[in-house]
């Protein structure tokens, strides 16, 4: 089981690299999380497990769900560092071409609750207010 979770957390990494839109990373996300995702019918396998096996698993499967936070916000935190390169440059054209993606990235962060909804809010402010203040 433990190998199937690095699998699937390798596998989604992956395509959430090679993902080119935001329609294609939620995609990656409903195949390992969703209903009937990769990692939901693991954790429900977990109910015929002994208590020690379902202690490991459990802790492996909350692990994976963590790495998988952790490149989500690696995205938006790319999305918001081109925006910033872009407004450090004074490149008002390339800082409104990324700032839609970097506020959707951001947006559906806090919509699956890797960002609590004030925190997207505030990053969407700041970055909309430096675009702005360009010429």
């Amino acid at each position: 089981m433990k190998e199937k979770l690095k699998t699937i957390l390798e596998e989604s990494k992956k395509q959430l690299e090679n993902a080119t839109s935001l329609q294609e990373a939620d995609e990656t996300r409903v195949k390992v999380l969703g209903k009937k995702g990769a990692l939901t019918e693991i954790l429900r396998s977990m109910g015929g497990l002994s208590p020690e096996e379902r202690k490991e698993l459990g802790q492996a499967a909350n692990q994976v769900r963590a790495e998988r936070n952790k490149a989500i916000k690696s995205r938006v935190k790319t999305y918001v560092k081109k925006v910033d390169a872009a407004v450090a440059a004074g490149d008002k054209a390339a800082a409104e071409a990324v700032l839609p993606v970097a506020i959707a990235e951001i947006s559906k962060a806090a919509s699956k609750g890797i960002f609590h909804k004030n925190t997207a809010a505030r990053k969407v402010s700041r970055i909309t207010k430096a675009v702005n203040t360009l010429a």
